[in-house]
């Protein structure tokens, strides 16, 4: 792992730095020498000495600054020590791990508004935005040999929109960064990213915007069908300088703490599912719409937009798909048999009754228990009411020609109670262990299908899409 300097790391490249490290708000602010440590997203640091002089001192989530020996300034930020150790002879030794990094300069706090914008790049962003600024024509001799090879570059065009984003007037924008290297005699190296960069009206915190930006990547990745990584985070701070009516600010790298995934998949522009271009005229409908429903489908967001990063159980993955769109229909529809004020004086008059029978008092409680939500949709009735508000076409397409809709919810309705509540009897229309992962696939895609035309989403090109992406229509019927 190298040491060199850090201005252009990112955060798929593990290192190692030496520096010293203080805690600012330590009014007796001492430096020990340490080392850094970043590697496969985790932060560690492994500090020479020990800030605090008893173990009642110490405080978790301090800021701690840091300055290598190459010259960065580095914040860690929500810290916690893991563990120190003491040897005789010798030093203590204490380790840090922190779930924020930021490499460029200091800031006070996690809290703190000291950020005024935030760019960052994920894995396949370009190819989401359908950005393809690289042409490439060959010349020909007579002979068939080529005679010149032209290399063109075009500038990418950009979109700028606002919107409120987590109770703040926010600038979204596309950007980019070209960097070239190279003696133009041996070599010449041209290097393209495309960048998505949000600007609050006013300064925010590092803890907003690491927020923001996480939720934006999950937008994404309903969008593309496919988990998504951050390569790089550039932050930008307080104005430095101006030459020529133009701000210099502070710029630094935020590392972040993310899920890698075990199989890293080499996609192509045609295997996402739905890209800008698909929604250039919508898009920023559909992003406004994604943070005006947040705080309603928050719980809904994280369950289905967590299905593409977590690796677990196919029946795990099972429960959690039919908890998603039982609680989508709830969330977006309500959804009781009759009046809430009519069915309260039924259930006066039941709990009398129950309250008079001869039974055991723990018996009653939870037969009272049980009526409380006996009003409320049962699973079966929520998903046949959504089936009822999908396209015959596009069940079809989840689902396939052969199997009726009202089988199919019969099948994942009683596996479903069954995985709930085990049961000795023998239960029809079960979904078989072979079965699970298309079915799960299948629910996945309803998912989607639901969260996506709530954001204003054609419901007819999604439908399309999933029928013709390679990665989706192999699994469906």
């Amino acid at each position: 792992m190298a040491s060199d300097k850090l201005n252009n790391k990112d955060l798929n490249q593990n290192f190692k730095v030496k520096g010293v490290w203080w805690i600012p708000s330590k009014e007796d602010k001492q430096e020990f020498a340490g080392e850094l440590i970043y590697e496969n997203g985790h932060i560690t640091l492994e500090l020479f000495g020990s800030f605090w002089k008893s173990l009642n001192e110490h405080n978790h989530n301090e800021v701690i600054f840091g300055l290598t020996s190459q010259g960065d300034k580095i914040t860690l930020l929500d810290t916690f020590q893991i563990r120190s150790k003491m040897s005789f002879p010798g030093f203590k030794i204490e380790v840090y791990t922190a779930n924020l990094m930021l490499i460029g300069f200091h800031i006070s706090s996690i809290d703190s508004p000291e950020i005024q914008s935030v760019a960052f790049t994920t894995n396949h962003l370009s190819n989401w935005l359908s950005i393809s600024p690289f042409k490439i024509n060959e010349i020909m001799e007579k002979d068939g040999s080529l005679k010149q090879l032209n290399v063109h570059y075009k500038f990418p065009e950009i979109f700028s929109f606002k919107c409120e984003i987590n109770g703040e007037q926010t600038t979204v924008k596309s950007t980019y960064a070209m960097n070239s290297s190279g003696d133009a005699i041996d070599q010449f190296n041209m290097n393209h990213s495309s960048y998505l960069k949000i600007t609050p009206e006013s300064k925010r915190s590092i803890k907003w915007f690491h927020k923001t930006i996480f939720e934006i990547k999950s937008l994404l990745t309903l969008l593309t069908g496919h988990s998504l990584s951050f390569n790089k985070i550039i932050v930008y701070g307080d104005v430095t300088q101006t030459i020529n009516s133009t701000e210099i600010r502070e710029k630094g790298l935020l590392f972040v703490r993310q899920i890698k995934q075990s199989t890293a998949r080499e996609l192509q522009s045609y295997d996402l599912l739905i890209t800008y271009k698909d929604l250039q005229k919508k898009f920023q409908i559909i992003f406004t719409k994604w943070f005006e429903l947040k705080e309603e489908l928050d719980s809904i967001y994280n369950l289905v937009v967590g299905n593409f990063y977590r690796e677990s159980y196919l029946e795990t993955d099972f429960l959690n798909l039919m908890h998603s769109i039982e609680g989508f229909h709830r969330l977006r529809y309500g959804g009781k048999y009759i009046k809430q004020e009519e069915y309260e004086l039924y259930l006066k008059n039941i709990n009398e009754i129950i309250d008079n029978q001869k039974l055991n008092n723990d018996l009653k409680q939870r037969m009272k228990g049980m009526l409380v939500y006996g009003n409320e949709f049962s699973l079966r009735k929520r998903i046949k009411d959504l089936f009822n508000k999908i396209d015959e076409e596009t069940i079809k397409i989840l689902i396939g020609n052969n199997e009726k809709p009202n089988a199919f919810i019969d099948k994942i309705v009683n596996t479903r109670n069954h995985l709930t509540h085990p049961d000795k009897r023998n239960i029809p229309n079960l979904i078989q262990t072979d079965e699970l992962f298309q079915i799960n696939h299948q629910l996945k895609c309803l998912a989607m299908i639901l969260l996506l035309t709530t954001l204003c989403v054609p419901e007819k090109m999604i439908a399309q899409k999933l029928k013709v992406n390679r990665f989706y229509n192999r699994l469906l019927p």
